[in-house]
């Protein structure tokens, strides 16, 4: 009884230096309670990480971008397909040295196709 409370506070609360030891807690209390337990340990580390590469994976590449989008590629390069923006950042997924880079229109801040390599 007391483990499983902690671990629901701990959820709760968001603390993640508590979940370690209520997921350890609570797998001698039950092992069922145990495994989803470390579930949640596992899903709060990397969690994030595979949703931001999932969200990148899903962007279409420059020459996926042109080919959905004729009218996107202009004389002076590449523009936003939702506003006409022309100004396009160039974000690393994870820092800024980062080789996938999510390309992103400065206007409307509509992510528009994902690339990979020099930055």
């Amino acid at each position: 009884m007391y483990t499983m409370f902690t671990l629901i506070i701990t959820l709760l609360l968001g603390t993640f230096a508590a979940l370690i030891p209520a997921a350890w807690l609570a797998h001698r209390v039950h092992p069922l309670a145990g495994i989803i337990g470390w579930i949640a340990v596992f899903l709060m580390i990397s969690g994030p990480t595979v949703i931001r590469w999932l969200r990148w994976r899903k962007l279409p590449t420059l020459a996926d971008y042109k080919s959905q989008n004729p009218d996107a590629n202009t004389k002076r390069g590449i523009q936003c397909i939702h506003c006409g923006g022309k100004r396009i950042r160039n974000w690393g997924v994870w820092n800024a040295q980062d080789t996938k880079r999510t390309h992103i229109c400065e206007t409307c801040n509509s992510a528009l196709y994902r690339s990979y390599g020099k930055r």
